[in-house]
């Protein structure tokens, strides 16, 4: 398999790498809801969405509960050195995880496909144009 993504945070106690035969199709959006707003300190979360399966972290985490708009909890991780936000694992969509982009060693590979909760948008950083959009979540 292929080494897709290398990440970590610093110091560099704690690794992610994905391993995927498909990885340079792994989804790629940016989230404005008001969860990644607080948890991120920021406007947005730029994330990739990668198979859990394939997703294997070395080092500390600790975990924030949290709860999407599904009602389903959410488990925001975070560096358990640096305090960096590292994955957020949904249980409304099992078998993926989302990977925090700011976490990556080379960010040049990313460009987002799609936007997610744009309707949430802070003014100051409004969704781009050239992605897909939507309101909330997908399907929502």
């Amino acid at each position: 398999m292929q080494l897709c993504v290398s990440a970590g945070a610093k110091p560099p106690l704690l690794r992610l790498n994905a391993y995927s035969y498909e990885c340079f199709n792994m989804t790629q959006d940016k989230c404005h809801c008001r969860h990644c707003q607080r948890s991120t300190g920021t406007a947005f979360s730029v994330v990739l969405i990668v198979p859990d399966l394939d997703l294997h972290v070395t080092g500390p985490l600790f975990t924030v509960g949290d709860r999407g708009d599904s009602g389903k909890p959410v488990h925001r991780r975070f560096c358990g050195t640096c305090g960096a936000p590292v994955r957020t694992d949904v249980e409304a969509m099992p078998g993926t995880v989302f990977v925090k982009a700011g976490t990556l060693d080379d960010t040049s590979v990313l460009q987002p496909s799609m936007q997610i909760y744009c309707g949430r948008a802070m003014p100051c950083a409004p969704p781009i144009g050239n992605t897909q959009n939507y309101p909330g979540a997908i399907g929502a």
